[in-house]
């Protein structure tokens, strides 16, 4: 493949980004839109531009990696972004590569409260034990004492 040029790198480069499964976005540094792919566009359009975009992005000079959930009509938004400066055309932007990982987070938090109710149930079950544990100690201590007091009397 020949190294393209003009029009025809354009092309080809905004075909590859609209046909990767990560969002990719660039804004300036005002916050504006510069460019967005496909994936981007279309999460764009379900959730609001702003809402997006509002994503804390700011890299201060750094590469940045990050995960952020964003509320959005009520609705839960998981992010995982990278982020970092970049010149274009002379021009300070942020690239934001992310990825959509609510489905991910959902189940991450579903399978969290599985957990600390069952661990919850074991320390209830454990103190439970504890407690019989105890009580048939002390019955048994019990036990030993009247067994002693009985050896003694009979020696008497």
């Amino acid at each position: 493949m020949a190294l393209l040029k003009g029009i025809e790198r354009c092309e080809y480069i905004s075909g590859v980004m609209d046909n990767i499964h990560y969002l990719v976005w660039i804004k300036d540094k005002e916050g504006n839109l510069i460019f967005a792919n496909k994936t981007a566009c279309e999460l764009f359009k379900e959730f609001g531009v702003g809402n997006i975009l509002e994503c804390p992005v700011e890299t201060n000079g750094n590469e940045k990696d990050e995960v952020v959930k964003l509320k959005i009509d009520g609705d839960d938004l998981w992010l995982r972004y990278s982020s970092m400066s970049v010149l274009a055309n002379g021009y300070d932007c942020i690239l934001v590569l992310a990825n959509d990982i609510t489905e991910f987070k959902e189940k991450e938090i579903k399978v969290s409260k599985i957990l600390d109710e069952k661990i919850s149930e074991w320390k209830e079950e454990k103190e439970v034990r504890s407690r019989r544990l105890e009580k048939n100690n002390q019955e048994m201590y019990a036990m030993l004492n009247l067994a002693k007091q009985n050896q003694v009397g009979i020696l008497t």
